[in-house]
């Protein structure tokens, strides 16, 4: 084809035209979005700029680049990140399971005469499509021939804590938190657990107790749960509230509000108000809500920025105060 618009052979020879040509056709394909001429001429060797497009039926116009929306990076909060994490540990859990139930099966199997024997490939099939899991045939026969089945296969390096000393730790810290549930003392946070994990690994020169404590959250994660909210009642609340005491509250504040112009009495021609007062219009909006540990005219709260404190407590439903936190003390309704 060089031939037909004027190369001589010897300039075919030379490499460095060939290259600028397949540079130009380069240049074209991408201002063209993928859309080549039939046919390019090229009037001489050193006037490669002057390419033509003579098949006008084959070219197109370049479309306009739309720019791509980046997508916005979302925060997982407190409850969603464990929840994230429960439910990682329940599939791990699974898999172990699986595991240990074909290693089970392919080491008995291996007892019997060969001609009667199940292979390790059928066994694993069988086990995952119960189970609806993913171990590995090659897994199992390795880790039997190795002798190491007692342990379930775990990706990456082991660390410094590990086997009995990390099952043992985590045993500790699962006890802790049920501990802490059932004196009814304060809710532990995770400052107050990070500092309570480095005193019992500083001999094993830890520099950082947060990050082990964020992966042993993870392997305990289906069995503790997290709290950023106040949820109990105190108990000198819980002694008041009788229906006497509300009662009488209710009836002073009804007087007060009538008195003061903010409601009236429902009569019999109010049909469809619910209660035993009905607002005058607008006088709603000018009741405000001031208590002692919140001053607040516009219902936003003093404290901006930041994330509320976050605290875990035991899932044992038969651990008392496992699920309610307060901050003068666990006192369940």
């Amino acid at each position: 084809m060089l031939l037909k618009v004027g190369f001589s052979q010897e300039e075919i020879n030379n490499n460095k035209h060939r290259h600028r040509v397949d540079r130009a056709k380069r240049r074209l394909s991408s201002s063209l979005h993928g859309s080549l001429p039939s046919l390019v001429n090229i009037a001489s060797p050193g006037a490669l700029s002057a390419i033509t497009d003579t098949d006008t039926a084959t070219a197109t116009t370049p479309a306009a680049t739309t720019k791509k929306k980046r997508k916005r990076k979302t925060r997982r909060t407190v409850s969603q990140l464990m929840s994230d994490h429960c439910e990682a540990r329940k599939a791990k859990e699974k898999e172990e399971m699986s595991y240990f139930e074909a290693v089970e099966e392919y080491k008995s199997q291996r007892s019997l005469p060969k001609k009667q024997r199940r292979s390790a490939q059928t066994i694993v099939d069988a086990i995952n499509q119960k189970n609806n899991t993913n171990v590995k045939e090659s897994t199992v026969r390795h880790r039997v021939k190795q002798g190491i089945e007692d342990s379930a296969p775990c990706r990456g390096r082991k660390g410094v804590v590990k086997g009995e000393l990390r099952d043992a730790i985590l045993s500790g810290l699962r006890s802790y938190i049920a501990l802490e549930n059932a004196n009814r003392s304060t809710m532990p946070n995770q400052q107050k657990l990070i500092k309570v994990l480095d005193k019992v690994v500083e001999q094993l020169g830890i520099k950082h107790p947060d990050k082990l404590f964020g992966r042993m959250k993870r392997d305990i994660a289906n069995e503790i749960a997290v709290t950023t909210t106040n949820t109990t009642m105190e108990k000198r609340r819980l002694v008041w509230s009788t229906y006497n005491n509300i009662n009488i509250w209710f009836e002073q504040m009804k007087k007060e509000l009538i008195e003061l112009g903010f409601a009236r009495a429902v009569t019999t021609e109010d049909v469809n108000v619910v209660g035993e007062l009905v607002f005058h219009p607008g006088q709603l909006d000018r009741i405000l809500n001031i208590d002692e540990s919140e001053v607040s005219t516009d219902g936003t709260s003093k404290l901006t920025g930041g994330r509320p404190v976050t605290e875990y407590c035991s899932r044992e439903s038969s651990i008392s105060g496992a699920e309610g936190s307060n901050k003068s003390g666990y006192w369940l309704i």
